[in-house]
């Protein structure tokens, strides 16, 4: 059999995100440079938060127009958006060979708004008034169960705690399940909501701002609060080939790993990509798009600095640029795992989104950051995600 039949491919993509439903609206709103910020919601704490967020609002999400209303009306936000999203991603098929597939999620701090309603039941009403219901909503991995329930998958359903790479930690885990196991296909993802606390505090620390956020410039603004879902469904290339499924793009490989004691970004960034791409027998130079989790700050520079240091727009070909948390905010797993999404339907598009008004001209080798649509054949791209803590994770992904 050809070696090649047996790589990993993207053979579905689902998203329910403030910027719309569906990958391919909200890929056109990519496209047009559409950003999704509207007001902030009352904060029921009178928490001092910003007062622009990204949120599902904004689509006027409703999960019942795109599931069942009977099984949706019991679940909670977060876990209505993975469901939707991953009803995307199979293409809304209720009926297929589930039974032995996989649904992975990453979330940075999953249905924040059920443990506080729980709580807060408990602080006002006493144990009786506690609904046992409403509790295990609360659960990180809720979310999946849901998805497991829904379609009948009886394969693993589980769901990783993360930072900001969280979503790009759950793919490169589905990745390792397809290769490591008789696992049909995988269905990963990244989800995360809006909280009023989770607001104020992260606005406090300085991880979100007002918006839109100005990408690999240190003194610009940071990104907006977001919340949404994403799916990817992932396959081996001779099943999908059978199936006759749309293929986007090949998933070749992913790195997650940790900076080491007092080792600057930079160089932990340079590392993990090197070994990530010496690992794939891939040349940096052959990177053509690099889609990053930039929001704003010191961090986009110290990342770009270490992809240059790792070889990647050292040469004299241009490596295109895109940072969608300007587009849809900082919604931790799920715009991790959306800067994938993106990288994928680049790939099979051949297209590259722009950046906002606010995206800086001057950066520095060949990185280029486009103000419209680029059109242009694409091979190779690179998904990078960084945490304040020292996280690093990386997915490379390859035309099909």
């Amino acid at each position: 059999m050809n070696k090649n039949m047996n790589s990993i491919v993207v053979t579905g993509l689902g998203v329910a995100s403030p910027l719309g439903v569906g990958v391919e609206d909200v890929w056109q709103a990519l496209l047009e440079g559409k950003e999704s910020r509207s007001d902030s919601p009352k904060s029921q704490f009178k928490a001092p938060i910003p007062q622009k967020a990204h949120t599902l609002e904004a689509s006027e999400f409703d999960a019942s127009d795109h599931a069942d209303p009977r099984f949706v009306r019991r679940l909670s936000r977060i876990s209505s958006a993975c469901l939707v999203a991953a009803l995307g991603a199979v293409d809304g098929e209720r009926e297929g060979d589930y039974e032995n597939a996989c649904v992975m999620l990453g979330t940075a701090f999953g249905s924040g708004v059920y443990h506080f309603e729980f709580y807060e039941d408990l602080f006002e009403r006493g144990l009786s008034d506690a609904s046992p219901l409403l509790f295990s909503e609360s659960v990180v991995n809720a979310a999946t169960g849901h998805i497991c329930h829904y379609l009948g998958v009886q394969g693993p359903g589980l769901a990783f705690v993360a930072g900001e790479d969280s979503g790009v930690q759950a793919v490169i885990h589905g990745l390792d399940q397809l290769r490591g196991t008789d696992c049909t296909f995988a269905l990963v993802g990244g989800a995360d909501e809006y909280v009023d606390l989770l607001h104020a505090s992260l606005s406090q620390r300085e991880i979100v701002g007002e918006g839109p956020g100005t990408p690999f410039s240190e003194d610009g603004n940071l990104c907006a609060y977001g919340e949404g879902a994403g799916f990817l469904r992932l396959e081996r290339l001779n099943e999908a080939a059978q199936a006759e499924r749309t293929i986007y793009c090949k998933l070749l490989g992913g790195l997650n790993l940790r900076s080491r004691p007092d080792e600057k970004l930079d160089s932990a960034v340079a590392r993990v990509v090197t070994q990530c791409l010496n690992d794939l027998s891939i040349s940096p130079q052959d990177i053509d798009l690099v889609v990053s989790g930039a929001r704003g700050g010191k961090q986009d520079i110290e990342e770009l600095n270490g992809l240059i240091e790792a070889g990647i727009g050292t040469s004299d070909q241009p490596v295109y640029l895109c940072a969608p948390k300007v587009n849809l905010g900082e919604a931790f797993g799920f715009s991790s795992c959306f800067q994938a999404i993106v990288a994928a339907k680049s790939l099979e598009e051949g297209k590259v989104p722009p950046g906002l008004d606010s995206t800086p001209s001057d950066l520095p080798g060949q990185f280029v950051l486009p103000t419209e649509v680029v059109e242009t054949d694409l091979k190779f791209a690179l998904v990078i995600s960084t945490t304040p803590t020292g996280g690093i994770s990386v997915l490379v992904m390859g035309e099909a």
